[in-house]
């Protein structure tokens, strides 16, 4: 009693230690269990089958535009993918990839899919695209962006 060092008596420190490394050794190996088994509930591989797309690619007509139409759809809706954004590339037979502007969901909106319910996800084949068998010289915006025909029929800007 009024002793700081209660327990412990002189010549200890062995004792000490030994505690001292068993209480480190506890708290990490208990740190590595927690961060196993959360990135075991977090891990995306599970998540990489949730969504089924079609295995053809749709081209049609419509108003005389061609589109390029695929489907996608999440097959568990009871635990729905959050913030899923759509992109779409062509790679070439130089195995080259070339990104599509999508028309739906629009790209220029982040491409924002909602795949809890069937969703179209839709590319222009305009002059600019690189599936178009008559193609011009890309135009690029100020910032970067290759425009496209599609960008006039939307409103985003004049016709070429």
């Amino acid at each position: 009693p009024g002793s700081t060092n209660a327990f412990f008596e002189k010549g200890c420190s062995q004792l000490q230690v030994t505690i001292f490394a068993q209480m480190m050794w506890s708290m990490m190996f208990n740190a590595f269990l927690f961060a196993f088994f959360y990135s075991l509930l977090s891990k995306s591989e599970f998540r990489s089958t949730q969504i089924v797309f079609t295995n053809k690619l749709l081209i049609n007509s419509k108003g005389g535009k061609i589109f390029a139409r695929l489907q996608c759809y999440d097959i568990d809706s009871a635990y729905p993918l959050v913030e899923a954004h759509a992109r779409m590339y062509f790679l070439d037979h130089k195995m080259k990839m070339h990104p599509l502007r999508l028309a739906d969901p629009n790209d220029d909106m982040g491409g924002m899919l909602y795949p809890s319910v069937p969703t179209d996800i839709v590319h222009h084949i305009d002059h600019h695209s690189a599936l178009s068998p008559r193609k011009l010289p890309f135009i690029e915006n100020d910032n970067g962006l290759v425009l496209r025909s599609l960008d006039s029929y939307t409103c985003n800007r004049e016709e070429i």
